[in-house]
């Protein structure tokens, strides 16, 4: 079954429009033509201006796309020195405690190289005390010999220069 039909959605102006009364009526045809060239070249003049105002509205909106772009840009470029820095941080921290390790170990090598050689020198020290009291002791009997020698000799030289008188 069709469906019903509704009312019109517009009504159609029956009445002609009545022209507003102005100031233009009263005009002669020269004053309106003179008008009318005065109107079109302001018209010119005002579609000028719209274009030069779109161009440099076209112009700002290129600016501003062209430093929003630069600015992207440039943020990746900090992002990826940041991420770099980073890196290179994370690296030395490595390098430090692998240096500190190093040091900890060298250090230990030189306290125990350390009590080596005082274990050494405590050992030689004695070992040279020792040698330095046998050689007193021989220097000494050798003194003493050398002595009864001497005093041997210094006899037999006063008996012989007895004898020999």
């Amino acid at each position: 079954m069709p469906g019903k039909k509704k009312g019109r959605k517009g009504k159609k102006k029956d009445k002609a429009e009545i022209e507003p009364e102005d100031h233009y009526m009263t005009m002669k045809h020269e004053q309106l033509e003179q008008m009318a060239n005065n109107l079109r070249d302001k018209l010119n003049d005002a579609k000028v201006k719209r274009n030069m105002l779109q161009i440099e509205k076209d112009m700002i909106h290129d600016f501003y796309t062209n430093t929003r772009q630069e600015i992207t840009e440039k943020e990746a470029f900090v992002s990826n020195l940041d991420t770099e820095m980073q890196k290179i941080e994370q690296d030395h921290r490595t390098q430090i405690t692998s240096y500190m390790q190093k040091v900890k170990h060298l250090d230990y090598d030189h306290s125990n190289n350390c009590e080596e050689e005082q274990t050494k020198a405590k050992t030689e020290m004695k070992n040279e005390k020792q040698f330095h009291a046998k050689q007193e002791e021989n220097n000494r009997a050798n003194k003493e010999r050398k002595k009864d020698e001497y005093k041997q000799e210094d006899v037999n030289n006063i008996a012989e220069t007895e004898t020999n008188e």
